[in-house]
């Protein structure tokens, strides 16, 4: 967000952080998505007029799905920390004034037009709070859950990394010996 355009034209802070921790699971939903639109499709096309069992096309999305995944997890380890460094911005707060004469006001550090400890500042810090348990919480232990359905899999002496769970998380795990 704010690529090529400036963040200021894009509305209030609030705005902001809604697009911010929103758009990429759009992005992410559209990919998974489309993986299973397209393998559904692709199948339908190859098999011809032969009667498509439902088994079959829940399978092919999953296939679809599967070979979409290891984009859509990358966009999310890409941007997992941008979207929670923004997400965590909202408690940070800059206090001006002279501190003497107990004449001071604090603004929030990423938008100084949001004046801190005001009603604005606290539907905002509940807003990112929610957000919290999606990105800075949730991505971490989606790729762990990941991981972990896929060690089975990873551990088997016979078939290492051969599921399409195991190749599709591959990149969180590649670089690792299956003992590790």
């Amino acid at each position: 967000i704010g690529v090529g355009v400036y963040p200021e034209c894009l509305g209030s802070f609030g705005t902001r952080l809604l697009l911010t921790a929103y758009t990429p699971l759009v992005m992410v939903c559209a990919l998974l998505s489309g993986g299973a639109v397209a393998s559904v499709a692709s199948a339908a096309l190859d098999g011809g007029a032969g009667g498509v069992r439902s088994e079959t096309v829940l399978d092919d999305a999953r296939r679809g799905v599967l070979s979409a995944l290891p984009p859509a997890l990358s966009v999310l380890f890409v941007l997992v920390t941008s979207v929670s460094s923004r997400i965590f911005s909202t408690w940070s707060c800059e206090r001006f004034g002279y501190a003497e004469e107990g004449n001071t006001r604090s603004f929030l550090y990423a938008d100084y037009a949001v004046e801190c400890d005001t009603a604005e500042h606290a539907q905002l810090q509940r807003l990112a709070g929610s957000m919290l348990v999606l990105w800075p919480i949730g991505v971490p232990a989606l790729f762990l859950g990941l991981l972990q359905m896929s060690r089975t899999s990873m551990m088997a002496p016979t078939a290492p990394r051969s599921s399409a769970l195991v190749r599709a998380v591959a990149f969180l795990h590649a670089e690792y010996r299956p003992s590790l």
